[in-house]
């Protein structure tokens, strides 16, 4: 807050609005609406101007009254909004969460990482699923279609998974399917171990405005498996079509295993990261604030 009332005009860069006016348990919950009304008084008062980097389209977990009044606030008082992907401007649009006035600039997160020529991946090579888990990230049917496939590719699922009922069938899954493991969260030890060994990694949510997963694994030379859409065909161009497989998804399973195999066999060098390297994202962010100051 201090740094807020040094000087007017300046500009504010928020991530998660969601996170702002947030917390676990009443008592820190209620603090931190204090500190988000503050923060809204300060940014309305000394005039200045706030960029929203628009990571998702709904927030992350539960939201709440506080919660959904403070990130519209945000969201319709933005000078700028920053995007990860093109495709996503007409979605934020269609959700009324970009201000009609507000600038639009596109900054694809940077990738960091000293990828390493792979061989093609083994039949004993596993498929990777990284991260909070969520019935939308359609992990479940993608393993029933593997199971239909009759499959017996490795598949590990880290990280925690959303829903109670949802874990409880993906660890049902695993109990009937000796080549499905759900793992839960691993050190990064394990995680590293796991990815040196992986053929790929899957992401297969419909809107990926915000996983990490898939730069985890271009930037150590994996190829990720994502769900066709704009961010698949945007790491595509940008890494080559050897590195970015875009599935076909519905509402019932995904398309394509066979499709999978024939993919991972494909020859590959190293993924091309110099579109997605830190210094270019910088370049976006400098000439973003410095079109706002003027």
């Amino acid at each position: 807050l201090k740094a807020l009332l040094e000087r007017r005009g300046q500009i504010v860069h928020i991530q998660w609005p969601e996170h702002v006016s947030r917390a676990p348990g009443r008592l820190r919950t209620a603090l931190k609406n204090v500190r988000a009304l503050a923060i809204i008084s300060i940014v309305v008062a000394m005039n200045h101007q706030i960029v929203l980097t628009a990571h998702n389209r709904a927030p992350h977990g539960n939201s709440n009254r506080i919660d959904a009044i403070f990130r519209q606030f945000v969201q319709h008082r933005a000078s700028a909004v920053m995007l990860l992907a093109s495709g996503h401007e007409a979605l934020l649009r269609d959700d009324r969460a970009i201000g009609p006035k507000a600038k639009v600039v596109q900054a694809p997160h940077p990738i960091s990482g000293n990828p390493q020529p792979r061989l093609s991946a083994t039949q004993d090579a596993p498929l990777v699923v990284l991260g909070l888990i969520h019935e939308y990230h359609l992990i479940e049917p993608f393993v029933l279609a593997l199971r239909d496939s009759e499959s017996n590719r490795p598949v590990h699922i880290v990280g925690r998974v959303g829903s109670i009922d949802l874990h409880q069938r993906l660890v049902q899954l695993a109990e009937e399917f000796s080549w499905l493991h759900v793992d839960g969260f691993v050190d990064d030890d394990a995680l590293e171990q796991l990815a040196e060994s992986a053929a790929a990694f899957v992401s297969l949510q419909r809107d990926p405005f915000s996983s990490g997963a898939p730069l985890f694994a271009l930037g150590r030379g994996i190829p990720v498996i994502l769900s066709d859409g704009a961010q698949a065909s945007e790491l595509s161009d940008a890494c080559g079509s050897e590195w970015v497989l875009a599935l076909t998804t519905d509402n019932d399973a995904v398309n394509g295993v066979k499709e999978i195999e024939q993919w991972l066999t494909r020859a590959r060098t190293i993924p091309l990261l110099e579109q997605l390297s830190f210094g270019n994202s910088a370049n976006v962010h400098v000439e973003l604030y410095e079109s706002l100051r003027g």
